[in-house]
Formats: C-alpha cells, sequence, structure tokens
C-alpha cells in the first residue's frame, strides 16, 4: 500500500510540470495581467465585464491579503500566478505556483473569500515545496489541514471571522463544491 501511495504522489510532480509547461505556452499566447505582483491568466471564455470583475475582486483580495501582515508576506512570497480555469475546483500547482479556480460562486462574488483561497494556496505551495517526496507521501492530509487552519487564522483577523470559520470548515481542502464556491 505505501508503495502504491508512493507511485501516485512521485506521478503528482510530473503532472505539475507538464500543467505548469502548458500554463507557460498558454501565457505566451492568452497572455497574463498583473494584479499586484501576481500574474493573471484566465483561460475561461469569458466577457470582458467578467475579466473586469476578476481582476477587481482579485485587487481587492490582495489588499486584505497585506493588511494581515505575515500573509501578505507569505502570498507574495509563494505564490505568482492565478489561473481561471474552465474545470469544476479549484487546485494548486506546485510547479508554477499557481493558484488555479474557476473562480464560481464565492471566489467570484467575494473578494474576502478569494484572499482566504489565496492564502490557502500559498500555504500549501509553501509546505509541498519544503517537503521532499517521500514526506510528501506521508503527510498530504497534514499539509491540506495546515493550509485549511491558515486561511482560518487569516480571516480571524477581520471583524467578519465568526461567520467565516464555519464556512472555511466546511472542506479539507477548502473546496466547497457544493456551494459551487
Amino acid at each position: 500500500m505505501r508503495l502504491k501511495r508512493l507511485g501516485i504522489q512521485m506521478v503528482l510532480p510530473i503532472l505539475d510540470l507538464a500543467t505548469a509547461s502548458t500554463y507557460s505556452l498558454a501565457e505566451g499566447l492568452v497572455g497574463a495581467v498583473s494584479v499586484g505582483g501576481l500574474r493573471l491568466l484566465d483561460l475561461r471564455r469569458a466577457d470582458a465585464a467578467e475579466e473586469f470583475r476578476l481582476l477587481e475582486s482579485l485587487g481587492r483580495a490582495l489588499e486584505y491579503v497585506d493588511e494581515a501582515g505575515e500573509f501578505g508576506t507569505l502570498v507574495k512570497d509563494e505564490l505568482k500566478l492565478i489561473v481561471a480555469v474552465p474545470h469544476r475546483s479549484d487546485s494548486v500547482n506546485t510547479a508554477c505556483r499557481a493558484y488555479c479556480s474557476p473562480f464560481r460562486r464565492h471566489t467570484r462574488s467575494s473578494s474576502f473569500y478569494l484572499a482566504c483561497r489565496l492564502v490557502w494556496a500559498a500555504t500549501w505551495i509553501r509546505r509541498t515545496r519544503a517537503a521532499n517526496l517521500e514526506e510528501r507521501a506521508q503527510h498530504y492530509e497534514a499539509f491540506g489541514l495546515e493550509a485549511l487552519e491558515a486561511q482560518v487564522r487569516f480571516a480571524a483577523l477581520f471583524d467578519d471571522a465568526v461567520n467565516w470559520e464555519g464556512f472555511l470548515r466546511a472542506s479539507f481542502r477548502g473546496i466547497h463544491g457544493d456551494t459551487n464556491a
């Protein structure tokens, strides 16, 4: 069983690299926009108004992150690319240090929730980049819990923390698929 788990974990970095190459190619073809020091690559078929709302929301989310001191440093150090993708849920690509999201419902309508997701992604990236391959296989779930706790600690710095904590804890990986987050 351990060998099988290690095998899967050995494939994931390869998939991350392949996806990172695809994003790099897409950046060359589609172009990325810079927002607060991060690159935004929109691979959805969004209209100009939708893209503008995403830029505005991301800008405000980065303001929240900057207000939170250490979390601002975490996000700026670890996250380099935001990718708006047409698939179902949020993910992280450690190889290109990207947060990928379809920007549905909450991530689209709440800059604060998007800020929480940026903290989640940056924490996940920092932890997995620091781990060697065997440690990843053994502690993958712990990394996810660490990322979840980071977004809860981030939310606690703001006035509306009580309302956010339960929602953020609703999913181990912070993916709120049942709410189309």
